[in-house]
């Protein structure tokens, strides 16, 4: 786990925690998973579909998400958390 050290900035910075192992998150079950192009085929000639901060707009499943996760690496997303801890929005980060 991390532990939220304040550095005088506005953006907060981890520290890892030594001996502490992963973590997982639960899946929301109103999850929205948006793919720029590794979670879902992008259906674009370019071969991604992304908004202006370079985040995924594709709409794509939970087992759309769960099987990339499970058969493809190299995937990089944003997540939201909600107040209990689910995870309830993955927006992939586009990188060519």
């Amino acid at each position: 786990m991390n532990q939220k050290r304040g550095t005088g900035e506005m953006e907060p910075h981890y520290v890892d925690v030594p001996g502490d192992g992963p973590h997982r998150l639960p899946l929301a079950t109103n999850l929205k998973v948006w793919s720029a192009s590794n979670i879902h085929p992008a259906r674009s000639d370019n071969g991604a579909t992304i908004d202006d901060q370079g985040l995924g707009d594709q709409p794509c499943t939970r087992d759309e998400l769960l099987d990339a996760l499970d058969t493809r690496s190299g995937i990089t997303a944003r997540l939201k958390v909600d107040a209990r801890d689910r995870i309830y929005e993955v927006a992939e980060l586009y990188h060519p």
